[in-house]
């Protein structure tokens, strides 16, 4: 069984059903392949924002159904101990389990500035101003709407309802202490302090990820293939990708790329995926039987992973109005 687009989109991250969605709404027939599911049907907590920190720690044992399980072994660095890498498997991808201008300086690309990127991130999101009638006195958010577009989207933004009491000291704490307001974090300035927008919907509270290109954008040129894993990618005598196959279930087929085979698979499957497809190193593609296609020594090599701590205190705060108990 084969079906033909004029794209193939590996991989339903952030970038991937962006781009997808774009093309399509471009009038390029687009096929967007993606291992998991929508978070919202496969792990309906995680709507609630706050259920981001769900599943991101160290613990092998944090995996839910929207994440891969990748574990390190015997990690040296950290008393060899194993290490859970939080991977998203579903759509919208990594971001939806976890909570720029040096990127510009690190790959010597100054469009990755803030100000050339700015637009992007205004096209995408449409932004609803907080309702002060419902946050406390204290609480009032203030933003800059010249940061914001009308009518933009799908992504939405908007503020809770409320914040907790220990934020509103804390804002008097740091307003004490001379930091100013930053309006909001959203126009470049970040330094101060500010009641932050959230990517929730402003009438039911719920996250809004980018996911949310399939679920507002959708049009008969975007074909999902969910629950669908990337096999392999097919190359030309050429040495041009022209086919994917894949798996649903336990169903076998290929995907026919007219024009590209754009891979968007995140830092692990990316490479794993050009691995098997034969592109990589030579050695390693020998050893496990694959054709090169491309030997290329430095494909799946040299992953670095930053370390992040924390710290905090135990604190006892009685909030009858939000929790009704003393909470620790």
């Amino acid at each position: 069984m084969k079906a033909s687009f004029d794209y193939i989109v590996v991989g339903g991250g952030t970038a991937g059903v962006t781009l997808a969605a774009r093309l399509a709404e471009a009038n390029y027939s687009v096929a967007l392949v993606e291992a998991g599911d929508y978070y919202e049907i496969k792990f309906p907590l995680m709507k609630i924002p706050v259920a981001t920190a769900i599943g991101v720690g160290s613990n092998p044992d944090a995996k839910t159904p929207v994440d891969w399980g990748f574990i390190a072994k015997g990690v040296p660095g950290v008393n060899h101990r194993d290490i859970h890498f939080a991977r998203g498997k579903c759509l919208g991808g990594s971001p939806n389990v976890g909570a720029m201008q040096r990127w510009a300086d690190l790959v010597d690309d100054q469009s990755y500035v803030f100000g050339d990127v700015l637009p992007f991130f205004k096209r995408t999101i449409q932004f609803t101003p907080p309702n002060e009638s419902l946050r406390d006195e204290n609480a009032t958010a203030e933003y800059d709407a010249d940061a914001f577009e009308d009518d933009a989207g799908p992504v939405q933004v908007s503020y809770p309802n409320s914040a907790s009491s220990f934020a509103t000291w804390l804002r008097l704490a740091f307003e004490s202490k001379g930091f100013k307001e930053a309006q909001g974090f959203s126009y470049g300035s970040i330094l101060g302090s500010q009641f932050t927008p959230f990517t929730i919907g402003p009438s039911h509270q719920t996250r809004s990820g980018s996911d949310s290109f399939l679920w507002n954008s959708w049009t008969p040129f975007l074909s999902l293939y969910k629950n669908t894993m990337a096999k392999r990618i097919l190359f030309s005598p050429q040495k041009q990708a022209i086919a994917v196959d894949v798996q649903t279930l336990l169903t076998e087929y290929t995907l026919v790329a007219n024009k590209e085979v754009i891979l968007s698979a995140g830092a692990f499957q990316s490479p794993q995926l050009l691995m098997v497809s034969g592109i990589g190193p030579e050695s390693t593609l020998d050893e496990y039987g694959i054709e090169v296609i491309v030997d290329h020594p430095g494909v799946g090599q040299n992953f670095v992973r930053k370390i992040a701590r924390k710290r905090s205190k135990d604190i006892i705060e009685q909030d009858e109005k939000r929790f009704g108990m003393a909470y620790k």
